[in-house]
């Protein structure tokens, strides 16, 4: 069996080309695990996953030099999505992997609160002003115990990304969850024994959910994938869908989420 972009959605591509300098579609890609553990995933069961369960978020180390006098990398939980035109897929893909999934900007992206992050040069006016921010937060909490101050700038910091090309071009958005249950960050030192305790406790507690109506694209490489993630969604679409109970609602979303396949060494042919 092959599958080809559906038309609607090719023709939607094409129109972006030329002129957008954004879609209106935040996407995520899954890339293989370069570490060869016996949990290992590559990308195709990341998006199952995500498909299945939604996104996780994962604590990542981040260099935060550039707003912080006392540290050079912190770990926040996050999970990152790039808002970039389809016609720059090529370039994105050969970094991040070939198989994701694209969610709705405007009802989806803001809806859940994810936000762009904010790009910022070392050594300038607005670096300067943050690293003095944050020196005034930590000095209120150590002699007025005033926390709230040192908590917001941290929560600011999840959302801070060096101001290098190969960054700001990906114009990241980050879903960054601010949940009682799970550890804010983890400092550069406790990373490495911590990471995997925290992920799955963030895993947990603060994943984000998706539904088939806010998806916009499902991508994977080749057509094989594509008849590998429709066997998927057959045989899992009761965990995919476990908000909705009516059969005929089922099978209706199950078919609207077959028409959101775009393999890609087919896109990339017309592009």
């Amino acid at each position: 069996m092959k599958f080809k972009p559906q038309r609607h959605l090719m023709e939607k591509t094409m129109e972006q080309l030329p002129h957008s300098p954004k879609a209106n579609t935040l996407f995520h890609f899954c890339k293989n695990d370069r570490k060869n553990k016996k949990d290992r995933m590559d990308g195709m069961d990341k998006l199952r996953s995500i498909l299945k369960n939604g996104f996780f978020p994962r604590y990542s180390l981040e260099d935060v030099s550039m707003i912080s006098r006392s540290s050079n990398r912190v770990a926040f939980p996050f999970v990152s999505f790039c808002d970039i035109p389809i016609g720059r897929l090529i370039q994105h893909t050969k970094s991040y992997g070939y198989c994701g999934i694209g969610m709705n900007k405007e009802n989806w992206g803001l809806g859940k609160h994810l936000h762009p992050v904010i790009y910022i040069k070392h050594d300038t006016s607005l670096s300067e002003s943050f690293k003095t921010a944050f020196k005034g937060a930590i000095a209120l909490n150590k002699s007025h115990d005033k926390s709230d101050y040192l908590e917001s700038m941290r929560k600011i910091a999840a959302y801070i990304k060096p101001l290098i090309q190969k960054y700001h071009q990906e114009n990241e958005w980050r879903y960054v969850p601010i949940n009682k249950d799970i550890q804010p960050y983890i400092l550069e030192q406790n990373y490495k024994k911590d990471k995997e305790r925290l992920n799955k406790i963030a895993q947990e507690k603060a994943f984000l959910k998706i539904h088939p109506n806010n998806i916009r694209y499902i991508f994977v490489e080749t057509d094989f994938d594509a008849v590998d993630l429709v066997d998927f969604i057959e045989d899992n679409i009761g965990d995919i869908l476990s908000d909705t109970k009516d059969p005929q609602l089922r099978e209706n979303w199950k078919k609207m989420l077959f028409t959101k396949i775009v393999i890609l060494d087919e896109l990339f042919k017309e592009m």
